[in-house]
């Protein structure tokens, strides 16, 4: 098992605790504090959860009002979850869908 699915089986769990640290989020994390890689997948999973707390700290409170916002609304997210949103918006992995041309209709 590696450590994107760990993290997802663990972030079910705890969702507001444990975040989902798949390829994406870990490639930001890895550039963002340069970070290397290690053989250790205990040691390297705490690593890599500890840059993503600092990652939470240092947007919380743009997090927490943006989970206030949609709350409001009828929308449940935590803030580790609105994160790896985020994340995966700017990753540039992936298009978003704002930046995507319209869709065709076929018939």
């Amino acid at each position: 098992m590696g450590l994107p699915r760990a993290t997802k089986v663990l972030h079910e769990k705890r969702p507001a605790l444990i975040p989902i640290l798949d390829s994406v989020a870990e490639r930001y994390l890895r550039e963002v504090e340069n970070l290397p890689r290690r053989r250790d997948f205990v040691a390297e999973g705490l690593e890599l959860i500890r840059s993503y707390k600092r990652e939470l700290h240092a947007n919380a409170g743009p997090l927490r009002a943006l989970r206030a916002e949609l709350q409001a609304r009828g929308f449940d997210l935590t803030e580790c979850r609105l994160l790896d949103l985020f994340l995966w918006a700017y990753s540039g992995t992936y298009t978003p869908l704002w930046q995507r041309p319209p869709a065709t209709i076929r018939s």
